[in-house]
């Protein structure tokens, strides 16, 4: 097991915050992704994360979870990791583990005439994590990403002969097949990466052995392309081996892994579209091998397997498109 190192830095001393929106963060610290700096499993009644609150880090606006790392975002666009950084992927520039939160600092930008430019005035609207590697992005459309590489899901120039090591602290995304647009939307999966951009159109990178990357084969893709069959996305989810695009007009697509989508006769290599007849989708989540669908018409809908070998099966779930949701009603499915 990892060396856990504590970093008491950022620790504020009890009594200085101003407690206001409440971060908790609960569950084990094995690898120090609980951010408590303290042995054990968390409890909620001792969850809260006092360093997050005015006065102190700051408010927090943006969190996200990968499997034993985490990353937050405050008000005032600071950015924090813990957890498993033993593939860079808390961006400190350090590959080991922290059980409390360190900050993450974006590079400086060059101007034409190579002259810096001031990262501090932008906007942090988005983070995301994967299994090990994390993506954060600007309100000017500008992603960064750190962390595990091996399967060219942080892409980055492929041509260069380091390209598949760990990259420890951010680094500008500029790979797009259409570098002028900008990010609008980055989800990570386990071992792949999606991005939604500004005009609609939908890229990816990364491992494929289940045809996450909807390019119709199960080859890796090293340099991020367009995912075809998509426009006027808004908003990608990943879970670890498959994807969901969802439109402002409440149209769903999925690709990837077929058994965490509902469809039980195999993988989905392009994407396909789902629940247009029946209901449009207001919100989308993945899970590992599953997905939530919040619907207008339907409520909530659970779809995937309980486990890797055992799908759901609903005693009245309806058909949807090859998938067998579970309807969530009142907290028990119906």
């Amino acid at each position: 097991m990892p060396n856990i190192s504590t970093s008491s830095s950022l620790h504020p001393q009890e009594g200085q915050c101003q407690l206001g929106t409440e971060l908790l963060s609960l569950g084990s610290r094995e690898l120090g992704q609980n951010g408590h700096g303290r042995p054990g499993a968390i409890a909620i009644g001792e969850a809260h994360l006092r360093q997050f609150a005015q006065g102190c880090m700051g408010k927090v606006k943006l969190l996200a979870c990968g499997s034993s790392h985490s990353i937050v975002s405050t008000d005032d666009n600071r950015i924090f990791a813990w957890g498993n950084g033993t593939s860079g992927q808390l961006g400190d520039g350090e590959k080991t583990v922290k059980d409390q939160p360190v900050e993450v600092t974006l590079p400086k930008q060059q101007d034409g005439a190579g002259c810096d430019l001031h990262v501090g005035g932008v906007t942090v609207v988005g983070v995301a994590c994967g299994s090990r590697h994390s993506f954060v992005w600007t309100n000017t459309g500008q992603a960064y990403s750190f962390g595990n590489n091996f399967y060219a899901q942080l892409g980055y120039d492929f041509k260069r002969p380091d390209y598949k090591e760990n990259q420890l602290t951010p680094h500008l995304f500029r790979n797009l097949p259409a570098p002028r647009l900008g990010v609008a939307c980055v989800a990570c999966g386990e071992r792949h990466t999606v991005f939604a951009l500004e005009d609609g159109r939908v890229a990816a990178c990364g491992m494929n052995d289940y045809g996450q990357i909807g390019c119709d084969s199960s080859d890796g893709v090293v340099v991020p392309h367009f995912v075809e069959r998509l426009s006027r996305v808004s908003k990608v989810t990943c879970g670890a081996n498959h994807n969901l695009a969802l439109t402002g007009e409440g149209e769903l697509f999925q690709w990837g892994c077929g058994s965490a989508c509902g469809n039980f006769s195999g993988n989905i290599p392009r994407p396909e579209e789902v629940m247009s007849s029946v209901s449009p989708v207001r919100d989308m989540a993945a899970g590992y091998s599953h997905c939530l669908l919040l619907t207008v018409s339907w409520g909530v809908l659970s779809v995937g397997f309980t486990k890797p070998t055992k799908p759901i099966f609903p005693s009245d779930g309806q058909q949807l498109a090859g998938a067998l949701p579970v309807v969530i009603q009142g907290g028990k499915c119906r």
